[in-house]
Order: structure tokens, then C-alpha cells, then sequence
């Protein structure tokens, strides 16, 4: 598969060809595989991936932002026909040149009333503050209004068939007092996990006394702990505080 994004600035233009598999950083700095001479763009302002039959952009924590199609966003997918706003610089993804693949796979698969509810739900993260007002809100907490939106993402994320799925890291951040809440249920855990031997010891070991009972309550607490880290954090795709939250259900409904 075969893609062409067109660059813009000023009066130049510039081609880059991308096949499947490759990976393209744009921005001002000598490193990027794409420079443009824009200073309103960032040393290293995004990242375009074509991997399988999708071509993602993500921005690269940009000072001035990407804009897909006069929203900003943090990470999509594109498709052909849209464009990109890196400062003063114009990024469009062609559909002359591209192959039969690519057009087959890069079309937009709805009507441009849905690419365009697509385009609003890009991400949960710090770009689309950046589209709506707060209106006073306590940063971090969330109206019916975003819940709902959040579902609308869902279900268009499912009719198009979207393969960006968002992290369990990108949705603790979108739900900031949530994951503040699941962290302190870890922490509440670990806590109850230590505190643990102290009782079992008077069931298991009442007559130890001294150095002996130190020593079997410190032995409790290093295996009991270990554990709880092994199977909370390393085996278990979710905390238990991100269990209680609903963090996980979240994840799942994507």
C-alpha cells in the first residue's frame, strides 16, 4: 500500500511517499525525517504511521498543536481527503497517487456528517479540553454531557471499525479523580496486605514471642506482599482499584 502527503509552506511543496510499515516524524529539527522550515512547528511535531491498512498521526506534544480538519487532536486515524494544520503549514493526504489499496483502505467508510462526529471524538485526552469550554467545571470531573460523548466515541469507533484503541494510561488520564480514586484503593490494599500478618500471626503462631515472632511476621509481610505486587500490577492487566473504578469497563467497552 502506497500513500502521498502533500506539505504546504509559503510557497513550497513538498511530496513524501509512504508504504506500509514506515514511520515518518515531521518538525523543524535536522533529525526528522520531514523538516519544514515553519517556526510555529516544533523540533519534532508528529509522527504519521501506515501500518496494515491504517495511517495514523500522533502529535508529538507539539507547542502549537495538530489540527485535523480545524479540530485538535492528539492521535487519529486519516483518511484521504483530510487535512492537517501544523502552524502555518498545510498537510494534506492525497487521493491522486495513491493506490488502489490504499483508496480502498483510506476512504472514509460513511457519510461526512460522521467523519466529522469522527473527528470530534479524535481522543479523551489534554486536545479536546482544548475544543470545548470547562464552563468552571473541577478539572478532572465529568458532565453527562462528556459521558455521552464518550459513548457516541464508542459506538463510531465500532461502525467505522476503528483499530486506535485508547490506552488504559490515555483513559486514567481523561478521568483524572477516578484514577486518583483507583490509586488510593491500590495504596488502601497494599496497607491491608501488611497489616495483614499481624492478625494471622496470634492464629498461626501465638505462643512465637520476641525475635521469633518479628521474624515470622516480616517473612508473612515479604511473601504476602510480593505476591499482591506479582498478581496487582505485573500478571493482572488491571489493578484492583481500577476494577472498583470501573477503569477496566471502560477499556472493555471500547
Amino acid at each position: 500500500m502506497k500513500v502521498i502527503l502533500k506539505l504546504r509552506y509559503q510557497n513550497k511543496v513538498q511530496e513524501q511517499v509512504l508504504k506500509r510499515g514506515a514511520t515518518l516524524i515531521l518538525g523543524r529539527s535536522s533529525k526528522c525525517d520531514w523538516r519544514t522550515d515553519d517556526e510555529k512547528i516544533s523540533s519534532r511535531h508528529c509522527r504519521f504511521n501506515l501500518k496494515n491498512d491504517t495511517l495514523e498521526i500522533l502529535d508529538l506534544d507539539s507547542k502549537n498543536g495538530t489540527y485535523l480538519n480545524g479540530i485538535r487532536i492528539e492521535q487519529s486515524e486519516l483518511f484521504l481527503g483530510d487535512e492537517l494544520k501544523l502552524g502555518d503549514t498545510l498537510v494534506t493526504l492525497e487521493e491522486k497517487g495513491a493506490d488502489r489499496e490504499a483508496f480502498e483502505a483510506l476512504t472514509f467508510p460513511g457519510p461526512m456528517k460522521d467523519r466529522l462526529a469522527y473527528e470530534l471524538k479524535a481522543d479523551f485526552t489534554g486536545a479536546r479540553g482544548q475544543n470545548q469550554k470547562s464552563g468552571g467545571r473541577r478539572r478532572g470531573s465529568a458532565t453527562k454531557e462528556e459521558d455521552d460523548t464518550r459513548k457516541l466515541e464508542i459506538e463510531l469507533r465500532k461502525k467505522i471499525k476503528s483499530k486506535i484503541k485508547l490506552s488504559k494510561e490515555e483513559i486514567r488520564a481523561r478521568y483524572r479523580m477516578t484514577a486518583i480514586l483507583a490509586s488510593l484503593v491500590d495504596v488502601a490494599s497494599l496497607l491491608g496486605v501488611l497489616a495483614a500478618p499481624l492478625f494471622l500471626i496470634n492464629f498461626f503462631a501465638p505462643a512465637a514471642k520476641g525475635e521469633e515472632r518479628l521474624t515470622i511476621i516480616l517473612t508473612l509481610e515479604g511473601l504476602f506482599m510480593a505476591t499482591f505486587i506479582l498478581g496487582n500490577f505485573k500478571l493482572s492487566k488491571f489493578t484492583l482499584g481500577e476494577k472498583i473504578t470501573g477503569i477496566s469497563k471502560i477499556c472493555s467497552q471500547q
